[in-house]
């Protein structure tokens, strides 16, 4: 990233975080009762929960299960890298990408052999 872009990546983060913050505070008197009625079962908390904690639990937990399959999907790519890592270094075919510590200005190395 360049320096504007940090910069304005800055400024949008202070700006959505003063914005929330001020949310919060205006907020934080303001309760609810929650309660779940299925029709054949009700439950109610025994004594009402601040709105801001509610929104921010709600927030956090969709930005968690949000983030859950890229997380599995970043898990199971890493374990495959690892994998083909360890089945080159086990052939000893002294392979390395185009360019690596193989390739020489006498005998370029363009990975095909």
């Amino acid at each position: 990233m360049n320096r504007w872009t940090t910069l304005l990546s800055l400024i949008l983060l202070l700006l959505v975080g003063g914005i929330g913050t001020l949310a919060w505070l205006q907020n934080s008197t303001r309760s609810t009762e929650l309660s779940l009625n299925l029709g054949f079962a009700a439950w109610q908390l025994a004594e009402p929960i601040a709105i801001p904690s509610l929104v921010g639990a709600a927030v956090g937990t969709g930005m968690a299960l949000g983030a859950l399959p890229f997380l599995v999907a970043w898990q199971v790519a890493s374990a495959r890298a690892r994998r083909l890592e360890r089945q080159i270094a086990l052939s000893g075919s002294g392979w390395s990408a185009p360019g690596g510590p193989t390739a020489s200005p006498d005998r370029p190395d363009d990975g095909w052999k």
